[in-house]
């Protein structure tokens, strides 16, 4: 006798999926072409489904792209706000915060594309909600603390903490940026390894530049 009933595990994870494939697909559509410019078809296309199956997970294009921010940034960046929560060493936390960095601009190059398009645009509101994302991620406040207490105790100088976040941040990020004209300046053999000597390079910098003299 056949079974007829349903699996609904198996569906549930065949839904689970094809929504995957397709925001891998539409990461890199929107790299490529931005919002405007993207099209629902080459997404599914690139997904290997139809359609009708991205409107069922997303409604629209763009709330296909609304997820993709989502995908690409909010959830890397909440969980590394729990991994850094209540860790009392600086440079443990500069390291997560640089591994951060590496997973969401390195391996995830998409990301880079996207952004810089969006800066490009001065009518865009993804800035806006990228820098909700990171605020409502609680990750701005846990470097404050750490500073703060660190200035405290007298293990690091007095600074001006917004300063010191946005130049570590810069050092880190600042290289995904350009690593196009870097790599081409000094010709990387192996850039993964430079990013890992890179990471060193940056928290020495870092926490030499805060620690009392």
């Amino acid at each position: 006798m056949v079974d007829l009933s349903l699996d609904t595990g198996s569906d549930t994870r065949s839904r689970g999926a094809s929504r995957d494939k397709i925001l891998q697909a539409a990461a890199k559509e929107f790299a490529q072409r931005g919002l405007a410019g993207a099209r629902v078809d080459r997404i599914a296309s690139g997904a290997g489904v139809n359609k009708a199956m991205i409107y069922y997970h997303f409604s629209s294009k763009e709330g296909l792209y609304r997820e993709v921010i989502k995908e690409l940034i909010a959830r890397r960046a909440t969980a590394l706000s729990g991994d850094i929560a209540g860790e009392t060493d600086l440079a443990a936390v500069l390291r997560r915060a640089l591994d951060f960095h590496a997973e969401l601009l390195h391996r995830k190059p998409e990301t880079v594309q996207i952004y810089l398009r969006e800066l490009a645009d001065p009518k865009s509101d993804t800035v806006e909600s990228v820098a909700r994302i990171i605020r409502e991620s609680g990750l701005p406040d846990e470097f404050t603390k750490m500073l703060a207490a660190g200035m405290r105790s007298g293990a690091y100088r007095a600074v001006d903490v917004r300063q010191a976040v946005i130049s570590f941040i810069t050092m880190s990020i600042g290289y995904y940026l350009m690593s196009s004209v870097f790599s081409k300046v000094w010709q990387f053999t192996d850039e993964p390894a430079f990013i890992e000597e890179r990471k060193k390079a940056i928290i020495d910098l870092f926490m030499n530049g805060v620690k009392a003299r």
